[in-house]
């Protein structure tokens, strides 16, 4: 028997001794002498009994030791108060600490063999985002399956139900309705951990039923809408935070700003108001306007405008989903106005290695009304240009396009001096509605 588990049970009885009320009272009994400080009220069980002085590790999280981390950890004396050493701060039973991390080392640890494509392991129950993990667990195996599909909509799931459950889902804002195994009121709790000095932090933690988890998605989805949409479908986040960060890296994203932004879709909160900075920052960086930007953009925009104007999402009538041409705010005519001078100069000159997008895509941000008369001098010169190679009617459509969106200003007054944050997050959703618009062949 030699490295073997061996349990023992009374003949006749179906259970284990080890389960028995009497022996599970002994083994508390056992630990705290042990290692308990004293007894007391245990904070999450309610309960008197033995408190744990130090708490188990916590394995499986990215970037955290490999011998594991404290969730509950107190090794300063600057950390204690009232003469209470190390678990007493913070008084937790052995029981509920033992249980708690148990739970969690089970969760965390590959449970799905290893991906034949990369070799990596494949977990069940944790995705990682960012310097974050993100571990889950719902009531049923089948609602832990639909809560990952939810969450990574890249990773590969085995339930069959999952795919149909999705695409019931999309674009819906009722609770779902499902197999009777997975129901809309079954429990789901998600909690996202990083490695910290030592121990583990909290960066957000959820605990709600399935129907209000995909309603919340639901709403996450339909607010990122933006025309022309991606062949991908809906984008995870890890692929909207990767857009936030340099070379693309996710590695390199803020750690506050992946919780935050978890928080917020998972319980439907305004997006945190750092998402619209550091993606504009970005923009002014590469000048890279992509979709996974743009609907970033947008989504933060869109959620800020209806909760200041405390509509409900079923309500709402999200007015940037595609290009509006009657749209009043001076960002959004200016993004268009400079998608309009981009096509200009490929009509006149063909591709260049910096264009005018490049050039002054930054400085259009910051003062427009110092660089927009010069652009529009460029535009009549390019589209002169164009004519001249024969393209006739691209350069009466780019005539068209800059005289509408010309006019608007004429009954607005003069070009802004300076863009607020929000009217330069239009301005990109403009360029991008624009620029589309003439990739499309008329």
């Amino acid at each position: 028997m030699l490295g073997q588990n061996v349990a023992f049970r009374l003949d006749g009885d179906p259970g284990f001794i080890h389960d028995r009320p009497a022996a599970r009272a002994a083994l508390l009994a056992e630990a705290a002498r042990n290692d308990a400080v004293s007894s007391g009220v245990c904070l999450i069980t309610g309960k008197s009994g033995p408190l744990a002085r130090i708490h188990p590790s916590i394995r499986g999280v990215a970037g955290a030791q490999s011998t594991g981390s404290q969730l509950v950890s107190y090794n300063l004396d600057a950390f204690n108060s009232y003469g209470k050493v190390q678990g007493s701060n913070a008084p937790v039973s052995e029981c509920t600490a033992f249980a708690y991390a148990t739970a969690l080392n089970a969760l965390l640890a590959a449970s799905d063999g290893t991906d034949p494509q990369t070799g990596r392991p494949r977990y069940r129950n944790r995705i990682s985002l960012g310097g974050d993990t993100v571990v889950f667990w719902a009531e049923s195996a089948p609602g832990e399956e639909l809560v990952k599909s939810l969450l990574a909509p890249t990773e590969q799931t085995e339930t069959v139900k999952v795919p149909k459950v999705l695409e019931d889902i999309r674009g819906r804002r009722q609770p779902i309705r499902t197999a009777s195994d997975v129901t809309d009121r079954a429990r789901v709790y998600v909690l996202g951990l990083s490695p910290n000095a030592g121990r583990l932090s909290v960066r957000f933690w959820v605990d709600t039923e399935l129907g209000e988890f995909t309603n919340c998605l639901a709403a996450h989805w339909s607010d990122l809408r933006l025309d022309p949409a991606p062949k991908c479908g809906q984008p995870a986040a890890w692929a909207l935070l990767r857009e936030l960060s340099p070379q693309r890296n996710i590695e390199n994203v803020p750690a506050n700003l992946v919780g935050d932004l978890m928080r917020a879709i998972l319980t439907g909160a305004p997006y945190p108001a750092s998402l619209l900075t550091h993606a504009i920052m970005r923009l002014r960086a590469d000048h890279q306007v992509t979709w996974h930007r743009a609907a970033l953009i947008k989504a933060v925009i869109i959620r800020s405008t209806r909760y200041r104007e405390r509509v409900a999402h079923t309500e709402w009538k999200d007015p940037l989903v595609s290009l509006d041409r009657q749209e009043p705010n001076a960002g959004y005519r200016l993004g268009r106005l400079v998608a309009v001078l981009a096509a200009a100069q490929y009509a006149a000159i063909g591709q260049v290695n910096t264009g005018v997008k490049d050039a002054f895509f930054r400085v259009a941000f910051a003062t427009p009304s110092h660089v927009f008369p010069f652009l529009l001098r460029r535009v009549q010169d390019y589209v002169a240009t164009a004519r001249r190679r024969g393209w006739e009617a691209r350069a009466a459509r780019l005539d068209r396009e800059t005289s509408e969106i010309l006019n608007k200003f004429a009954d607005k007054g003069p070009l802004p001096a300076m863009l607020s944050l929000e009217d330069q997050g239009r301005f990109v959703i403009g360029f991008y509605h624009q620029d589309a618009e003439f990739r499309v062949p008329q």
